[in-house]
């Protein structure tokens, strides 16, 4: 099982518990499952949108910059984030797609850079981070 997977379950269990069972959208590429359901319920609570061709990658591993951006939609702060201004704490962040929601992931300790003063963002996030 792929940790996009697993985060999404994992997701889904705590969406289920504070928020309730979401109506289904089904992304195309996803069936009509268990995982197609969980799938369909981040995407109606705003936590996973898809990719901008609308398609969910549910195979693919979640990068470093998906996973800041997750944790700031679970915690109700995509406003926030999309607001967020200042210079990049990272010296690989400043020009990236998804910087105002690493900063902000930052800021709420929810994430955290490497000691070269880097951040990686595009480097698949592991379990253990």
């Amino acid at each position: 099982m792929s940790i996009k997977k697993v985060i999404a379950s994992i997701l889904v269990l705590i969406m289920f518990v504070s928020v309730g069972v979401a109506f289904a959208q089904y992304f195309s590429e996803v069936g009509a499952d268990a995982t197609a359901k969980a799938v369909a319920d981040l995407n109606n609570l705003k936590v996973m949108i898809g990719d901008p061709n609308g398609d969910f990658r549910g195979e693919a591993t979640i990068t470093r910059a998906e996973f800041s951006v997750i944790l700031c939609r679970i915690n109700g702060l995509e406003e926030l984030a999309k607001s967020h201004s200042g210079q990049a704490s990272f010296t690989d962040t400043e020009n990236h797609w998804a910087k105002n929601y690493i900063e902000l992931a930052k800021t709420r300790k929810y994430i955290q850079g490497f000691p070269e003063g880097d951040f990686r963002p595009e480097e698949s996030v592991t379990v253990g981070q």
